[in-house]
């Protein structure tokens, strides 16, 4: 019984991402796709011609879209985390 409720959630949170990403920007999309694919922020920001802050500040708009329409935890989502992005402080 409870691999089946274990299955029954992931299905569930399957189509909750779904839903949630047919609401995002081509730009959005191919940033979360960029980050799963192990790119990094400066790939991505020279991809975008951007800067590296640009890109922060686009995946701290997709972490609140997805913190408005998740009914669970955004662990799911461990590539969107800026923690694992932050730059280590630069020598003196």
């Amino acid at each position: 019984r409870l691999s089946v409720s274990s299955r029954e959630r992931d299905i569930e949170l399957k189509l909750d991402i779904e839903a949630i990403l047919r609401t995002f920007s081509w730009r959005q999309k191919s940033i979360c796709r960029m980050l799963m694919d192990g790119y990094t922020l400066q790939e991505i920001a020279d991809k975008f011609h951007v800067t590296k802050q640009r890109i922060h500040r686009i995946i701290r708009q997709i972490l609140k879209i997805l913190q408005n329409n998740s009914t669970g935890p955004l662990t799911e989502f461990p590539f969107l985390q800026l923690s694992t992005y932050r730059e280590p402080p630069k020598a003196i």
